[in-house]
């Protein structure tokens, strides 16, 4: 798949002068990024749907937005707990 057919299927607009390519690879490594936070959020909660999900997706928005402190102090958060 080349990235203008990447680009079409998952709607992404490149970035301004920064180019189709460099845009097709953020958004392919944000996509596995969100992937292992559900595994993540599996693993800390196990069958507890509702709270798996509200988790998870709290952790991807804080992603979407750019909240990066906030989703690592979650993260070692549990990682102390869990330890």
């Amino acid at each position: 798949m080349n990235a203008r057919h990447y680009v079409a299927q998952n709607r992404v607009a490149p970035l301004p002068g920064k180019g189709l390519r460099l845009q097709v690879h953020i958004t392919a490594q944000c996509a596995l990024a969100k992937e292992h936070l559900w595994d993540v959020a599996k693993a800390l909660l196990g069958k507890d749907k509702d709270a798996l999900e509200t988790w998870a997706r709290a952790r991807c928005d804080d992603l979407e937005h750019g909240r990066l402190d906030g989703l690592l102090a979650t993260l070692r958060a549990h990682a102390d707990c869990e330890a």
